[in-house]
């Protein structure tokens, strides 16, 4: 297996468990969707051999607590069930387990060596859990959706004094009195506000 296609388990509400094949030479794509709405998943373990995956892949999985990588991939890494693909000098937050109980969550500046520089299309989505989401310096860029429609969520800070590129819909239908702030030092706070669409 070398690839698993946009939206392939899409909604397949009874899928537990997914186990791939001991790592072999060839590499494996995954494609948006592949997984996307199957809320009885509740772990899911990627092998070393992942080459790429794409955006809202574990969309929707809101029993999903855990999410790894198998030891020995240069291309992703998983920190505290959040995963991130790695590319070059740099790497991309690109999905947050849903199932994750915390309310609270940093954005970690670096992972396995490479500064956090993009939020994915769709990697908070929908997410009913987060209150807060701290956003470190090093991220630049952030994907449409990535913040959307979380239920939950009263505050976003960048850890900037310029708030990264923000693209469509990065938080729209979110609830009516959140707030995104541009943190420019320890005391001293300039907020913007978030428009709810």
């Amino acid at each position: 297996l070398t690839s698993i296609s946009a939206n392939a388990f899409e909604n397949c509400a009874a899928l537990s468990n997914v186990t791939f094949a001991a790592d072999t030479a060839a590499g494996l794509n995954i494609f948006n969707g592949a997984f996307s709405n199957c809320t009885s998943l509740t772990a899911l373990e990627l092998p070393a051999r992942l080459n790429s995956s794409m955006y809202s892949f574990v969309q929707g999985c809101t029993a999903l607590k855990s999410l790894t990588v198998a030891e020995g991939s240069t291309s992703s890494a998983a920190v505290d069930n959040v995963l991130y693909n790695i590319s070059g000098d740099s790497a991309t937050l690109l999905a947050y387990a849903h199932g994750k109980e915390n309310t609270e969550f940093t954005i970690p500046d670096e992972v396995a060596g490479k500064a956090v520089k993009s939020i994915a299309m769709h990697a908070f989505r929908e997410n009913g859990t987060l209150e807060k989401i701290i956003v470190p310096a090093s991220v630049t860029d952030v994907k449409g959706y990535a913040f959307y429609n979380m239920s939950a969520i009263r505050e976003i800070d960048f850890l900037t004094e310029t708030v990264p590129t923000l693209s469509s819909y990065v938080c729209a239908e979110m609830a009516a009195g959140s707030k995104m702030f541009a943190v420019m030092n320890a005391a001293r706070y300039k907020t913007h506000t978030i428009s709810v669409m």
